[in-house]
């Protein structure tokens, strides 16, 4: 993967070299920005012992790990962007706090709420277009006869 990455991205590699080191810096930041990790190559990491050492440094179970990609794809992409992977490793650390679990708890309250709203919005348009479709219908009937 190392020479991958070097071997296809050595001319930006050496232009950087004439740059100052902020400069650099800010280069590789948009570079990593840019990254995107799929489930595959995910798995293959979770297989090297030293990242799974990693993840159990920042406190995230072996169980966890098994279903970490799901995790941390929080838009459902497929892949994961670099965002996704540091904000979700942050906030998966150590064990849950009563608050996170109450902050969750809230959440799913909300979200119901908002699905019965939906649920019902979605109903009283179901009734109304079914009267439409009768008038109409009727309307059809009376004009071929």
């Amino acid at each position: 993967w190392e020479r991958t990455l070097t071997a296809s991205n050595g001319l930006r590699f050496a232009r950087m070299s004439v740059l100052s080191n902020k400069e650099r810096a800010e280069m590789l930041l948009v570079e990593a920005s840019k990254l995107e990790i799929t489930p595959e190559f995910f798995e293959a990491l979770l297989k090297n012992g030293d990242v799974m050492e990693i993840l159990r440094d920042l406190d995230i179970s072996d169980e966890d790990s098994m279903t970490l990609f799901e995790t941390l794809d929080v838009d459902g992409s497929g892949v994961i962007d670099v965002e996704e992977l540091f904000d979700g490793i942050s906030k998966l650390r150590g064990d849950a706090r009563r608050s996170d679990v109450i902050r969750i708890m809230f959440m799913l309250q909300r979200l119901q709420g908002d699905f019965k709203d939906y649920v019902s919005s979605v109903e009283a348009a179901k009734r109304s277009h079914s009267g439409d479709i009768a008038n109409r219908t009727a309307e059809n009937r009376r004009g071929t006869m």
